[in-house]
């Protein structure tokens, strides 16, 4: 349950970086890919 929650607030803070960044920035392209791989890890 914590690594679903973590995930939401990940993805979050993930679309708010995508919508106040330079297009081409690699942290959102990170973030993804993390919350990606923790909704994996959670089921």
């Amino acid at each position: 349950m914590l690594i679903n929650l973590s995930t939401v607030v990940l993805f979050a803070i993930n679309l708010w970086l995508q919508m106040n960044s330079e297009p081409g920035a690699a942290l959102p392209v990170i973030l993804s890919v993390v919350g990606i791989a923790m909704l994996g890890v959670s089921g």
